[in-house]
């Protein structure tokens, strides 16, 4: 390679942006974009940066227009298969081959476009497939975080916390472990340990359960009555009664008509 290859491979692996690495190693300015596409699909050029290990884009040259069986033409399906890898639209397009000024826009157009979003959900379901990921398997990972026992992991039955060992912790709930940091200090070496988000991973479950949701009113036939009125109106008119009873004196409220209990009971003596 040239020096100014060399400073190429070296910007590019810095800034990831190949008109801009062409421009500081030294390249006209002017042609930049064009020189940066150029370098990329130098094959001494790419060695360099994948022994770097930089991911380097899928070359645009030679794009076909004719389509595949899914109806998309080679650059779509190139950028179908790098939406996969980064799951950033507008990254996928510019890999794939559209230009960086156009990329954004160019990804907005490709995400609606039904023979993308089928090319896509086929893709994710292949994968899916491969992997073994399943509905019930990722409900079962949430639920481990959201059901995590501190118990099971922390040790502060000698009056000083400490972090149990890998095998005294159950996968299930190592599972719930997000990071653990050493750091030492003048007092010694501390752990730090950090736990995935139990409240969020609760709300998850919650949303997909419909815990979320009111509950559906009962049917007129299942409500509870008293003579065929709601229960409600009969407390408000029993209370009404007692409170103009109340201001009306003692006397008269001895003569006024017994509560529904004292009547029942007059009734059944």
């Amino acid at each position: 390679m040239t020096k100014r290859q060399k400073r190429f491979v070296e910007e590019y692996a810095r800034l990831r942006n190949a008109a801009e690495a062409a421009r500081r190693a030294g390249y006209s300015p002017f042609n930049a974009a064009v020189s940066g596409a150029n370098l990329l699909r130098t094959k001494t050029v790419a060695a360099a940066l994948r022994a770097a290990g930089v991911d380097v884009p899928l070359p645009p040259e030679a794009l076909s227009f004719c389509r595949d069986n899914a109806g998309l033409t080679q650059r779509q399906r190139r950028f179908v298969e790098h939406y996969l890898i980064t799951a950033n639209a507008s990254e996928a397009a510019r890999r794939a081959g559209y230009s960086a000024r156009s990329a954004k826009s160019a990804a907005a157009q490709l995400r609606r476009s039904s023979a993308i979003v089928a090319a896509l959900e086929a893709a994710q379901t292949a994968r899916a497939d491969r992997m073994q990921l399943s509905a019930d398997r990722v409900i079962a990972e949430v639920a481990k975080l959201s059901f995590v026992d501190l118990a099971a992991i922390f040790d502060w039955s000698d009056g000083a916390l400490k972090l149990k060992s890998p095998q005294e912790i159950a996968p299930e709930d190592r599972a719930a472990l997000a990071q653990i940091t050493l750091s030492t200090g003048k007092s010694g070496t501390r752990v730090h340990v950090k736990l995935f988000d139990k409240l969020k991973a609760l709300d998850l479950l919650f949303k997909h359960y419909g815990l979320n949701k009111p509950k559906p009113e009962k049917p007129a036939e299942e409500q509870v009555t008293i003579d065929g009125r709601d229960p409600r109106d009969v407390l408000r008119e029993r209370l009404g009664r007692l409170a103009r009873g109340a201001g009306q004196g003692t006397a008269k409220t001895d003569e006024a008509a017994p509560p529904p209990e004292a009547s029942s009971q007059t009734k059944a003596s």
